[in-house]
């Protein structure tokens, strides 16, 4: 094993104990915020509502605040360049925290205020814009017939990105019909 790459898993492993140990402290205290401003699902009669007291919502915003002090701490490390060595640039990152904050805040007022889906898409609509602003994107697939690659214009690949997550998000939002379900 090469030394870079020991020092790779070296600093990997470091920074995965402190996003533990991050998510171990926020998750009770997202909890304890979100019943203390009535943010909480309440049991009703709905088959998917099987709990028999209120359970606070919003512990996304532990999961996020989590992945957003561990980024910003692998972007800002001088001893190493793990995230930005390719073609992932920080204005990349910026894009997608940016575009996660957007979807927690949308989150956040759902859970107070249960909006319409009217007003909920624009959350998801906003996020996966300011991804693709961000210059979160593809430039080139892999030609499924064989043989080579096929380049993406950054018209097209920007119509492509923003479609690929609006997709991805609402997928996760159909499918999770569990509390953490989309989380795990």
């Amino acid at each position: 094993m090469s030394d870079a790459l020991l020092l790779t898993l070296i600093i990997s492993g470091g920074f995965a104990l402190v996003a533990f140990i991050i998510s171990v402290v926020l998750t009770p205290l997202v909890g304890l915020l979100a019943r203390r401003a009535e943010i909480v699902d309440r049991p009703t009669a709905e088959p998917k509502k099987l709990h028999h007291r209120p359970i606070p919502l919003l512990g996304g915003a532990a999961i996020f605040l989590t992945i957003t002090v561990l980024l910003s701490l692998l972007l800002h490390d001088k001893s190493t360049d793990i995230l930005t060595s390719g073609l992932v640039r920080p204005m990349h990152y910026l894009g997608f925290l940016l575009g996660g904050a957007i979807l927690m805040i949308g989150g956040f007022l759902d859970d107070k205020f249960t909006l319409p889906p009217k007003v909920t898409i624009l959350f998801p609509f906003l996020a996966a814009l300011t991804a693709v602003l961000a210059g979160i994107g593809v430039s080139k697939v892999s030609n499924p017939i064989g043989g080579g690659t096929l380049e993406i214009s950054q018209t097209l690949s920007a119509a492509i990105t923003f479609v690929w997550l609006l997709v991805v998000m609402y997928t996760t939002k159909f499918l999770d019909g569990m509390d953490g379900l989309a989380t795990g």
